[in-house]
């Protein structure tokens, strides 16, 4: 673990020197790094940057080698800065170095504070407090000032539009990049098919995270795989005929080319946050979290209201402040009304609040031929669009959405 700090910290310090405009964008706070020769490495950047903005190595020790000799060995100092500048071949990870080295540090503390409190050297209430404190601390949340050449482009460049499979959605929807689209039903209905239908196209033009918490990484892939291929789930598995089990193998290749990665772990909200700064940092990104209330909590809370109140809010957060849009998936209330309704939206009032659109999926009443289903998708919310309800035929076999008025 800490040979992997100290090669974070490398990487990071290496940045610095290769790309120094990247100095006035460094938020990570030198304690947070583990090296005492790494701390005083960024305190001398830092410094000569804000004096004679240079990062010139020689011109770095002439004015400061009295300052770095006080707490450690001129001789470490150098090669150091040497190995440092050799792990950073690009600057491509940078937000990513830091927002990972914080969060190694904040562990660090709570551990720290476990130790103490097993110790009984602190009382329950101080040691809370502090975890409450410590999890409330976020690194990525200072704003430089904006030119009025930006402040004109923000204005006049018009939000790139997300284009879907499905026409109707597409149009009346206008969801957004940078979006957080709230996908719900109630158990059982099919709100995973429909977002692995949604995954399955978008990942064809941009890259496409989908975390499921609630299935293996084999249920995901089968249902994409029948949703590529239109064979029936239940023959992929068991081809019936050789050409059949030609066009599975083929499909899957079609499947594995796309620009897709499947995490089937459970996630903290802080490991799907660090993954999307990670991937957002090279293209915009398209995230669909399956399903929130899955979302493993990091701290305590008194309610399951108060955690994915928080969870949602942060979520909005990120889409706002990473290259990314996201698709949350939420559960229905199980009682409720036939026809869902933004009340019905389980465990927080936040999930309306937060989210540029929510679409409610829903069956219609006694509709079903054989293993379809025909369903509703009401857009009960939407800021960038219209409200209403865009019909769909589900076939279950093959787990494939169609827009009704397009059969």
């Amino acid at each position: 673990m800490l040979d992997n700090v100290i090669e974070l910290e490398q990487e990071l310090i290496g940045i610095l020197f290769i790309k120094p405009n990247r100095i006035d964008e460094l938020v990570l706070p030198i304690e947070c790094f583990d090296s005492k020769v790494h701390r005083k490495i960024v305190e001398i950047v830092l410094k000569q940057w804000k004096e004679h903005h240079s990062t010139d190595l020689p011109t770095m020790i002439e004015n400061y080698q009295e300052v770095i000799s006080k707490d450690i060995n001129i001789a470490d100092f150098i090669p150091e800065i040497t190995i440092c500048v050799s792990s950073a071949p690009t600057d491509a990870n940078f937000e990513y170095l830091q927002e990972t080295l914080f969060q190694k540090h904040k562990k660090k503390l709570v551990i720290q504070q476990i130790k103490l409190f097993e110790k009984n050297q602190i009382t329950y209430e101080k040691f809370m407090d502090f975890i409450r404190d410590v999890n409330s601390k976020i690194l990525f949340n200072q704003q430089k000032k904006v030119t009025g050449e930006e402040i004109y482009n923000m204005i006049t460049r018009k939000s790139k539009r997300i284009s879907f499979q499905y026409k109707t959605l597409t149009f009346f929807g206008n969801i957004q990049e940078h979006d957080l689209v709230i996908l719900a039903a109630r158990p059982g209905v099919g709100k995973t098919g429909f977002a692995l239908n949604l995954c399955n196209f978008l990942s064809e033009e941009y890259k496409t995270i989908y975390f499921s918490m609630e299935m293996s990484q084999k249920q995901i892939y089968s249902r994409l795989l029948s949703i590529e291929s239109h064979i029936d789930m239940k023959y992929l598995d068991n081809p019936q005929t050789k050409f059949q089990a030609q066009k599975v193998r083929e499909f899957s290749d079609k499947v594995a080319s796309k620009k897709l990665e499947v995490i089937y772990a459970n996630q903290t909200l802080s490991s799907i946050k660090t993954k999307i700064i990670k991937e957002s940092k090279k293209e915009h990104v398209i995230v669909f979290i399956d399903y929130v209330g899955l979302i493993y909590p990091s701290k305590r809370y008194s309610s399951i209201y108060e955690r994915i109140t928080d969870i949602v809010k942060e979520l909005r957060v990120i889409s706002l402040d990473f290259d990314c849009t996201i698709f949350l998936i939420s559960q229905l209330n199980r009682q409720g009304q036939d026809k869902p309704r933004l009340i019905d939206l389980k465990d927080s009032g936040e999930l309306e609040q937060a989210g540029t659109a929510v679409l409610l999926l829903s069956k219609q009443d006694n509709t079903s031929v054989a293993d379809k289903e025909y369903m509703n998708l009401e857009i009960a919310k939407n800021r960038n669009g219209r409200t209403g309800v865009v019909e769909f035929i589900y076939d279950k076999n093959n787990q494939i959405f169609v827009e009704k008025k397009g059969e």
